[in-house]
């Protein structure tokens, strides 16, 4: 029989399809994102575990295993661990050790062993089943299904269970002779830094299964030999009082401060892009991204696509039109650097990737609100889209330098947020193996403080 027609007979069967798809609607309606209460997260990883050994386990290779795999607290010591940031809370500043981070979870390994041959490989697949918040249940639409998780990373996973179905299938029905190992990792925790994954890596005797690993992640089906690294960043400034002492003493507010944190660290990011030299990488996927800053954003990782912030206390006209031309002036500087994307369109919408920058208007007398539009995604698309807060920098910078020169009394403000007191910005720093994990944090930390005013 011919296997090929054989596996696209199987695969193009509505039944086999709707088997596929039921996995993943299932998976998908559980949030798995992360959550500084270990016990939620626990509770819902083990509730896709179920979902997944029970089918399976209906599969037929001969002595196949189901396998929960214990997160080892000894991964804390690797140089490559992930620092859990997503627990820490403000009755634990610190977050959690790894000790109480990952008691009673797992990783969910099923070990199929053929027949030993010298002919192929033993073989590991690797997919997640955490994802991002916010969190929002999977939905039909048409072919497509939408949903937290569907293409990051759970419709990996489906992609899995569909793949090992048809090999079964072809196993149960002697097209083929199962030779060697198949390992299938299906893992806890790649979304927040990879720790579920490292804690396999480090399992020397799961190493004796497998010659090559091969993660399913969202690649535009394409392989690559490798990934880039990430670390995430998160800068929090905190003066009480700063408010009045801004106003009394004319300092440069925390808000305003900022700024220049900002472009510090998109200059360092550029620096390390430039020394970023690996074959592996010859286009250098090497991304600083500013992902929220205040209320504005969603995830360090994710492109921010929108800030407004007011300048209160535009005495007039004239302070107005200069206000204008400090904006424009920022805008220009911005798109020197990064490009325009009022004049990219999105091949995915065939619209503009931006419809405009910026708008100004007038909350009320002496009130200037300023809106910066720009375009979201993944961190690894920053070149594809349009950063808000990298452009909010710029032009903030300009009226910054203005209110400086003329000695202009507004004050700079988030919209409807006081950021007086208290300010965080958080964001992601990509890396090549050129560079080690500690020096980029090292130098991320160092390019954000000197930017402050002593």
């Amino acid at each position: 029989m011919d296997i090929v027609r054989r596996i696209k007979e199987l695969t193009l069967n509505s039944e086999f399809r709707e088997d596929v798809v039921d996995v993943l609607m299932r998976i998908c309606s559980v949030d798995t994102s992360p959550n500084p209460d270990i016990a939620v997260m626990r509770e819902r990883e083990g509730e896709v575990f179920d979902i997944l050994s029970r089918k399976l386990g209906a599969f037929s290779f001969p002595g196949a295993r189901i396998v929960e795999k214990e997160i080892s607290p000894e991964i804390e010591r690797h140089p490559a661990y992930t620092q859990l940031h997503f627990t820490k809370t403000a009755q634990r500043p610190s977050g959690l050790p790894a000790t109480e981070a990952y008691r009673g979870r797992c990783n969910l390994l099923y070990l199929v062993d053929g027949e030993f041959s010298d002919a192929g490989r033993n073989t590991a697949v690797n997919a997640h089943i955490d994802v991002v918040a916010p969190f929002f249940p999977p939905e039909r639409k048409g072919e497509y299904i939408c949903g937290r998780g569907t293409a990051d990373d759970k419709g990996n996973i489906a992609v899995i269970y569909g793949a090992l179905s048809v090999i079964d299938r072809l196993a149960r029905e002697k097209v083929i002779g199962l030779k060697n190992k198949i390992t299938a990792m299906l893992v806890i925790e790649e979304e927040p830094g990879g720790n579920g994954s490292l804690s396999i890596a480090a399992d020397r005797e799961l190493k004796e299964r497998y010659d090559s690993v091969l993660i399913l992640e969202t690649a535009g089906n394409n392989v690559y030999p490798a990934n880039r690294g990430a670390v995430w960043f998160k800068c929090e400034l905190s003066l009480p009082g700063s408010r009045e002492t801004v106003k009394r003493e004319g300092k440069v507010s925390l808000l305003e401060s900022i700024i220049f944190a900002i472009i510090e660290m998109q200059v360092e990011g550029d620096n390390i892009k430039a020394e970023s030299d690996h074959p592996l990488f010859p286009h250098k996927p090497v991304q600083t991204c500013n992902g929220m800053l205040g209320p504005f954003g969603e995830h360090p990782s994710r492109i921010c696509g929108e800030v407004s912030f007011v300048l209160r206390g535009v005495k007039n006209r004239e302070e107005l039109s200069k206000v204008k031309s400090a904006v424009d002036s920022g805008l220009d500087d911005y798109i020197k650097k990064y490009g325009d994307k009022t004049k990219s369109i999105d091949p995915a919408t065939g619209r503009k990737k931006v419809d405009r920058h910026v708008d100004v208007g007038c909350l009320s007398e002496g009130n200037v609100v300023i809106d910066v539009h720009g375009s979201t995604g993944h961190m690894g698309s920053i070149m594809e889209n349009d950063a808000a807060i990298t452009k909010w920098a710029y032009i903030a910078r300009k009226i910054l330098e203005l209110k400086l020169k003329d000695k202009l009394n507004f004050r700079m403000e988030l919209k409807d947020f006081d950021s007086s007191e208290n300010l965080i910005l958080e964001g992601g720093q990509g890396f090549l193996p050129t560079h080690t994990i500690g020096e980029i944090q090292e130098r991320m930390r160092n390019a954000c403080v000197r930017a402050f005013p002593a």
